[in-house]
């Protein structure tokens, strides 16, 4: 739980401090703000549709009729796209914590296939 609370200012401050007395390299740490709407999207599974030794937090199922996990990721992670600027040629790492890893995931595939 506690690495899903990490912050874009979080990843800042640790690349800060591992890269002390090191060769300075060009890094420019970006983070990306979900819609509300987003926020509230419901990724878990719940713990009765699960084997004893899974985690709801750690599964992402369509339980909902009509309802795609995988096509929300898509449209989430086609937002969060829509607030960066990428140049020909730059370096990119995706972060994704938690369910937001399920995100990084569509946001990496959607990178390679529009590049």
């Amino acid at each position: 739980a506690a690495v899903a609370a990490l912050t874009v200012e979080d990843f800042r401050a640790a690349f800060v401090a591992a890269s002390e007395g090191e060769e300075t390299v060009e890094v420019e740490i970006r983070g990306v703000e979900f819609e509300e709407e987003h926020a509230e999207i419901d990724w878990g599974t719940p713990r009765e549709l699960l084997a004893s030794t899974l985690d709801p937090p750690d599964v992402i199922m369509d339980i909902a009729k009509g309802e795609s996990k995988w096509a929300r990721a898509k449209e989430v992670s086609e937002h969060l796209l829509d607030q960066l600027n990428f140049r020909s040629g730059d370096q990119i790492a995706v972060v994704g914590l938690g369910h937001g890893a399920f995100i990084g995931l569509h946001v990496v595939r959607a990178l390679v296939t529009h590049a």
